[in-house]
């Protein structure tokens, strides 16, 4: 299904004309009787893949856009270079402008962090020296409840 994109700001970096397309995968295979061979019809983990002759537009995210929220801010700031290309529905999906596909486990990139570099020994062992919360245990369970028949 395709269809217009709709009105939006001109900052928001779709050109004229952007449409948006839905993909459906659509299982119309008969279902068998017998339980011991019904799951023959079934669709288990497919793969959907599309290619395009143009490049894929990302899909603008304007919740930071509506929104005071410090942390949405951050994001918009942070994550201003990725865009999105595809959203599955009950399945992960992921994509670039050349290619976007249905994937079951999805992937991520998480960059390392690495911990402050402290300016010298001392200020490490003033960390160490430092006092801790003092120790709470935490709560007893409650007694599990019993079932009598």
């Amino acid at each position: 299904m395709v269809q217009p994109v709709g009105q939006f700001d001109p900052q928001s970096g779709l050109p004229e004309g952007a449409r948006t397309v839905s993909v459906f995968l659509v299982n119309r295979r008969t279902p068998k009787e017998l339980d011991s061979i019904k799951d023959e019809a079934f669709a288990f983990q497919t793969a959907l893949e599309v290619r395009a002759d143009a490049p894929f537009v990302p899909r603008p995210d304007a919740r930071g856009l509506v929104s005071d929220d410090w942390d949405e801010s951050v994001a918009d700031l942070q994550y201003r270079d990725v865009g999105e290309y595809a959203v599955g529905h009950n399945v992960a999906a992921d994509g670039d402008a050349q290619c976007v596909r249905t994937c079951w486990v999805p992937e991520g990139l998480v960059e390392r962090v690495a911990p402050a570099e402290l300016e010298n020994r001392c200020e490490r062992r003033k960390l160490a020296r430092g006092r801790s919360a003092p120790f709470v245990p935490p709560p007893k369970p409650a007694a599990p409840p019993l079932y009598w028949p």
